[in-house]
């Protein structure tokens, strides 16, 4: 389709009822646009990436502004949207950063909270009074009842902020990108925090989560990374997937009591986390829950757990302890993997799966006893456990999975059980230290591969 550029203001042809896909994007030379009422569709990406466009009209012909339609498009200033729009969805006005207001037209029924990330210049997002659904205060976007706050506009505003009495639900990504925010203050009224928002308030230092709060929806918190501290009341009973993902100034935390689940990723990367209590409804600890909590010494975990997630402390490098109770029957892969200081772990007897690089790169891990219910040792499970000196089997295990105790080079002596009827290749490689083993009689001819560079054996 011909489309032309007169002194920065696109032209169309005559007629035109759609703009395709990416039409206009990252066109630098566009400065103006005014869709003519032909048109009744614009295609994803229109217009993304126009870096000086600052002025546009939107008629009433269209309905529907699609994903990105003006994201990045920082130089935009004037936008009018008019009466027959129905639907902003994601990501529209995305790091519009001149944008200081917009006027949302009475038929609009949709907007989608990250339509306006980035818009860090935005200063009021008006309402027509007419609208249904929503309704603006004080330039910040709400539901028409008020008890949504939909999206907070950032600019030219004080580094505090106190949501008013009557907001049950804070939307998702209502304040994602909101680098300046420093203090949120919520009321008594707030049961819910969507997903995503507070995302990437890298300024955030202090928020009051009211004593009637629910729910802390998906990196709710997400890269907050000034957050030191968080009290989160006793009513909370859901702590989404990655709620504090990232939030590497967090010390201490305390998880609620009536919460069941530590969600995958939900305390990954909080590097300076020290401190953490566990409740005892906790069943399962999450993928990478902890993943990368390096200031995390010891970890006690209650005896109502049953799972420890794959990555749950992967890389916590400062981690001595872990208290596993018998009730956890699965430990994931390279759950404790890389945590190079832990010394006192006793596997559990409820105890069932093993999974790969379970403890792998353990150096301070010295002795072991693998339980009656583990059947197989997955692959590199204890590989790289420098100062592993012990490691006694029970009767039930079948299998030593490949690399299984590769590099644990204090291992002087190992007896296999005879219910072993399988070792896999270089299961014992690199042991260094490896003097004698006591295998199953039914291994008369044996792999040089299972004890490479054992060179004490003989």
């Amino acid at each position: 389709m011909d489309f032309r550029i007169v002194n920065g203001t696109a032209v169309f042809p005559e007629g035109i009822t759609e703009l395709p896909m990416a039409a206009f994007s990252s066109c630098e030379e566009l400065t103006n646009v005014i869709i003519p009422d032909s048109v009744t569709a614009i295609g994803a990406g229109a217009f993304r990436e126009c870096s000086n466009l600052v002025s546009v009209f939107i008629p009433g012909s269209i309905a529907y502004l699609g994903e990105s339609v003006f994201e990045g498009c920082s130089s935009l200033t004037d936008i009018t949207l008019s009466e027959g729009l129905r639907e902003i969805t994601g990501n529209v006005f995305r790091r519009c950063s001149s944008l200081k207001q917009i006027t949302i037209p009475d038929s609009v029924t949709d907007i989608r909270g990250q339509a306006f990330v980035g818009c860090e210049s935005l200063e009021r997002i008006n309402v027509g009074s007419g609208n249904t659904q929503y309704n603006s205060q004080d330039g910040v976007l709400y539901s028409k009842d008020g008890t949504e706050l939909v999206r907070f506009a950032p600019g030219g505003r004080e580094s505090t902020f106190t949501i008013p009495e009557g907001v049950i639900r804070i939307c998702e990504y209502a304040f994602a990108g909101c680098h300046d925010l420093r203090k949120v203050h919520l009321p008594d009224s707030v049961k819910d925090i969507g997903t995503l928002a507070f995302y990437e308030c890298s300024s955030l230092e202090e928020i009051d989560l009211p004593s009637g709060l629910i729910t802390i929806g998906l990196e709710g918190f997400g890269y907050c990374e000034r957050l030191t501290e968080i009290n989160l009341p006793e009513s909370v009973t859901e702590i989404e997937s990655d709620a504090f993902f990232r939030c590497q100034n967090l010390t201490s935390v305390n998880i609620p009591e009536n919460v069941t689940c530590i969600e995958s990723g939900t305390f990954a990367y909080c590097e300076k986390l020290r401190s953490i209590s566990i409740p005892g409804r906790i069943t399962l600890i999450g993928n990478d829950a902890f993943c990368r909590c390096k200031e995390l010494v010891e970890i006690r975990i209650p005896d109502s757990v049953t799972c420890i997630g794959a990555h749950a402390f992967v890389m916590c490098e400062n981690l001595i302890r872990a208290e596993i109770p018998d009730s956890v029957t699965i430990i994931g892969t390279m759950a404790f993997g890389g945590c190079r200081k832990l010394s006192g772990v006793n596997l559990p007897e409820g105890l069932i799966r093993l999974d790969d690089q379970a403890f792998m790169d353990c150096e301070a891990l010295e002795e072991v006893h693998i339980p009656s219910g583990i059947t197989e040792i997955s692959r590199q499970a204890f590989s790289g456990c420098t100062h592993l000196r012990n490691v006694s089997f029970s009767d039930g295990l079948t299998r030593i999975g490949a690399d299984a105790f590769r590099d644990c080079r204090s291992m002087t002596s190992i007896r296999i059980p005879d219910s072993v009827t399988e070792i896999d290749e270089g299961a014992f490689s690199g042991c260094t230290s490896l003097s004698n083993i006591t295998l199953p009689s039914r291994f008369e001819l044996i792999s040089q591969e299972l004890f490479r560079d054992c060179k004490d054996l003989k």
